[in-house]
């Protein structure tokens, strides 16, 4: 995808703690998952899905570890730079 729209698009990859992200996972209305299932998950997404390079070869990085709003705040400066 990044060959075929390089011009036009780009890849944000958003992290946070395992603590933090299994914790919010879990409280999921939607989809919730325990600890061990999300971990699970998330071991099948790198080794199956192959997730690990496109996330290392993104073009911008953001730590997700506080609220949405902080999230919005993050995001915004990202987009400020596209400008």
């Amino acid at each position: 995808m990044k060959k075929k729209y390089q011009k036009i698009s780009y890849v944000i990859a958003v992290h946070t703690t395992p603590s933090i992200r299994h914790s919010r996972i879990e409280k999921k209305s939607f989809r919730g998952l325990d600890k061990k299932t999300a971990i699970a998950r998330e071991y099948s997404h790198i080794e199956e899905l192959d997730i690990g390079g496109p996330i290392a070869m993104a073009d911008f990085h953001m730590l997700n570890d506080g609220d949405i709003n902080e999230l919005h705040e993050k995001l915004s400066v990202i987009y400020a730079t596209l400008k």
